[in-house]
Parts: structure tokens; sequence; C-alpha cells
């Protein structure tokens, strides 16, 4: 008896052609993205549920170099070509171009719902994006996952994989709302000319969509993205590991375990974006658990169960090592082990941490000489 149907899915997007068999006289309403932040996004999105490993600039290579019509737009066109522009609503997923200046109330606009008294927006946000260092941490946690074995994780957390990493994206998303709202702002993941490249390959798309479309100026969006680009500080970067990994060690049950066997197999990976996330998580091979770990597993690879010499030792169980000490000890032997960038992050990690060391200085020249090999 409804004079009007709604029928909403993410999973209609790909398939105009079906759809238009289905329901040849619909009328069709899309939310189209500035392909700059919608790039940025889907990658958040994807780093979030469906375990992204790669870095932001491979996954924005791959957009650009295979022409993808989601971002672009040209599968909108599909959609305009089979149901024609007077049956496609198609809106800018703008704050600026919202009827109300919110996507709610335009919603509402376009359905032709102009007084909707008993809906309530929701107070807080769903699906909250992840800020810069839960970004950073999830992708690594994504590709060291791999190496820990299905039945090795349910044995370490009792969890399977998927509602263990589940219960990772909630954390993460409770400490990206914390940061966010203790005042940290969002930036770019492109770098500055990563940006320029980008914009210049979407640029022909908005225009053609907003000559089919009708917007009169030419310009398809109100507001030019506007982004900052990032600006990393390793220190905050290192630090952030830390605080993360403490964080989901105490809300996830078996969360350590599953770490530390992550980032000691890691190293050893064959994977290079495997072998890059553990060195990311670097500055954690100087806590105990992590220690161990990766001295065992250097055991198990008959490199010599003898570590390091007894006078090292005798301090390590004296306490009188500390952060940097384990750091500069543990890049000596990642060293030894032809394994130059771990050697290289590790002294790295050490200096940042005692700047006036002689032999840490020492070490990260001599390490940083042969990576430059």
């Amino acid at each position: 008896s409804c004079s009007k149907v709604l029928i909403s899915t993410e999973a209609f997007y790909n398939h105009p052609e079906l759809i238009h068999e289905v329901a040849p006289d619909a009328h069709i309403i899309v939310y189209f993205r500035d392909q700059l932040e919608l790039v940025e996004s889907s990658y958040n999105q994807a780093v979030k549920r469906a375990g992204q490993k790669a870095p932001f600039s491979v996954a924005l290579k791959r957009v650009i170099q295979k022409k993808e019509a989601f971002y672009t737009g040209e599968l909108i066109l599909k959609w305009a070509e089979l149901y024609g522009t007077k049956n496609v609503s198609f809106r800018r997923y703008e704050t600026e171009s919202f009827f109300n200046g919110n996507i709610y109330d335009d919603f509402l606009f376009v359905l032709g719902i102009g007084n909707a008294v008993s809906f309530k927006q929701p107070a807080s946000k769903i699906n909250v994006s992840y800020c810069p260092e839960a970004l950073d941490y999830k992708r690594c946690l994504n590709a060291l996952i791999e190496v820990v074995d299905v039945p090795v994780l349910k044995a370490l957390s009792g969890l399977a994989q998927d509602y263990f990493m589940r219960q990772v994206d909630t954390a993460l998303q409770a400490y990206s709302h914390d940061y966010f709202m203790g005042g940290g702002g969002k930036a770019s993941l492109y770098s500055p000319e990563e940006l320029k490249e980008a914009d210049k390959f979407f640029a022909p798309y908005r225009q053609q969509l907003a000559e089919i479309f009708g917007f009169r100026s030419g310009k398809l969006f109100r507001q030019s993205y506007k982004l900052k680009p990032r600006i990393e500080d390793p220190k905050v970067k290192l630090a952030s590991v830390e605080e993360i990994s403490q964080l989901l060690i105490g809300r996830i049950r078996g969360f350590e375990s599953v770490l530390v066997k992550g980032v000691s197999e890691g190293v050893f990976s064959s994977s290079p974006l495997t072998r890059a996330a553990a060195l990311e998580f670097s500055p954690l091979l100087a806590k105990a658990r992590f220690y161990e770990a990766m001295l065992g597993r250097l055991s198990e690879q008959d490199l010599g169960a003898s570590w390091f010499n007894d006078q090292q030792l005798t301090h390590m169980a004296q306490g009188k090592y500390q952060e940097p000490d384990y750091l500069r000890d543990i890049a000596i032997q990642a060293d030894r082990r032809n394994k130059p960038e771990l050697a290289y992050k590790l002294i790295s990690r050490a200096l940042d941490l005692r700047p006036n060391g002689p032999r840490i200085i020492e070490l990260e020249k001599q390490f940083a000489e042969k990576i430059r090999r």
C-alpha cells in the first residue's frame, strides 16, 4: 500500500545491468564523493576490514594504473545510460552540498520527505575512521597476523581469527575516537607529489560527471580537497606502537602472545610487506617477551643458541640493561645474521633514546652505510 519503496545496499553498486533487468522503472539515488577523498576512505576501510597490508602509496598506484570505474565515476555513467539522467539523482557527498548541511536530511529530501518529526539523527558517529597511528598499526598487524597460523592463533588467544581481528578493530576505533575528540586532526595520506598526480588523473572524470548531470558551473564539487599532508614524527610513531600495543594487550585476551609470535616470525618472512611490518614494530623487540621469542626463533634456525656473551647476559640478568642497550645488542646480532634493514631500524631507535651514546652513533653510521650500498 506504500507509494514508495526504498531498496538500498552497497552490493547494488557494481551491478547496474542486473538491477535494471529486475527493476527497469526504478529511480536511482547515488552519492558520489570527491575521488581524492574516496581513495583515502576506501583505503582506510580496506585496512580496517579487508586485511589491506600495502602502504597507501602502493594502493593509490593500483587505482590509477587500473583506472578503476568505482573511483573514476564511470560506473555511475553506466547507471545513467541504463536509466537516463532524469531518473538518477546524483548527490555530491560533501557537507556543503547536503540539504540542511547533513546527509540524513539530504537523503530524506531526495525521497520527498520534508517533515520527519519521529526521526532522530544518531548522537555518535558509527564506523569511525582510524587516526593515522591506528591506521599504520592495523596495516602492520594485518601483515603479521598472516605468519601466525590459524590453529596457533586459536591456541594463543582462544579466538577465531575473524573475531580476534574484529576485537582489534573495535579497540582501534575507540582509540581513534579519543584521538579526534582530544583535538587530533585528520591528515592526508598523499604525499604532495602523489596528490598532484591523482588530482590530474581524476580531473577529466569530474568534468565529465559535471557536464552529464548538469552542474552549470562545470565544477563537480563545491569544495576542493584540502587536507594537509601528514608529517611523520619518528618519535611519535614509535611511541604510538608501544601505546597501542599496551592498549590492545589490556583489552584483548591473548593479544600479547599473538603479537610476540607475529613479530618474531615476521622478521624472517619471505614477504617484503610482512618483514616491513615487523620492522615497524621493532621497538617491541627490546621488551622481555619479544626479546625471548626472537632469541628462540634465531636458535631454531640453527644460528647458534648462544646469542650474547656471558658478560652481556650477566648484565641483563642483573637488571643493568636499559632499552637502548637491548636495542644496540640486538641490532648487532641482526647485522651478523645479514638483516641490515632490521639492524638499522633498531639502532636508529636506540639513537633516539640515547643520542649521545658513542657506540650507538658509530653503529648507526655503519649500518646506514650498508643499506646505501
